[in-house]
């Protein structure tokens, strides 16, 4: 349980305390890369030595914070080098893959899981903090990081240098958070007929929309794939319930 404990901490530093604004900031400055690197530190610490012995958190913690800095400082090289729709979206995919593969190799390779703290082997064998700690790192993973996926993902498929789609992209993002995470619920709860209502919902909405091909192209790219995220992360974290 401790991976994704870990994996949830990345994306709450990486995204939800990391407004847009901090966001483009670190495309035109080194210093502000360093500055999310020590929030992204802070938080990763303030979580792993709450859920894993001190003595056995230091060295995965230091790999993991000076990884982070590390990545993301060759992302921004990369974006400033080629800063087009395409490479953006493939940069961020990325990035994020090695974030959390480096993040898994940690926890399988010093075995943090043999080391939890006994606050945390007392909520995890709680079934009811159990399932808020399962139902939070969920709600955690759609929120922000899908969102954003998913706009870059716009971007990539227009290819407009990096920005996002002109229109209410804002009220489009909320949205889809709102479907994430009610698709979230009805997952958890058994329940899969509900999302084919919330789909039909969310289509009705936009059902002139739908006579222009291209917008219904990307609409449906975009929320097969906000879907895929909800339903796959919710599979993965029944597992631990």
């Amino acid at each position: 349980m401790i991976t994704p404990i870990l994996i949830g901490a990345h994306f709450l530093a990486d995204f939800t305390l990391q407004p847009n604004r901090l966001a483009d900031l670190k495309s035109k400055k080194i210093s502000y890369v360093l500055l999310h690197g020590l929030i992204h530190a802070a938080v990763m610490a303030g979580v792993g030595f709450s859920c894993v012995d001190a003595r056995a958190f230091v060295t995965p913690f230091l790999i993991i914070a000076l990884s982070h800095v590390a990545v993301d400082i060759l992302r921004q090289i990369i974006d400033r080098r080629f800063p087009n729709g395409n490479v953006l979206f493939w940069s961020f995919v990325t990035d994020q893959a090695v974030h959390i593969s480096i993040i898994i190799a940690v926890s399988v390779h010093f075995g943090l899981q043999e080391y939890v703290t006994p606050a945390l082997t007392g909520a995890l064998e709680t079934d009811g903090l159990r399932q808020y700690i399962v139902f939070l790192i969920l709600l955690i993973t759609v929120w922000d990081p899908a969102a954003v996926f998913v706009s870059k993902m716009f971007s990539w498929l227009d290819y407009r240098d990096g920005h996002e789609p002109a229109g209410d992209a804002k009220t489009g993002r909320i949205i889809g958070k709102l479907e994430r995470l009610i698709i979230v619920v009805l997952v958890m709860s058994n329940q899969l007929g509900g999302i084919g209502f919330v789909l039909t919902a969310k289509s009705v909405a936009r059902f002139k929309q739908l006579e222009d091909q291209n917008f219904a192209e990307k609409y449906l790219v975009g929320t097969l794939a906000s879907v895929a995220i909800a339903i796959i992360s919710s599979v993965v974290m029944r597992y631990y319930l």
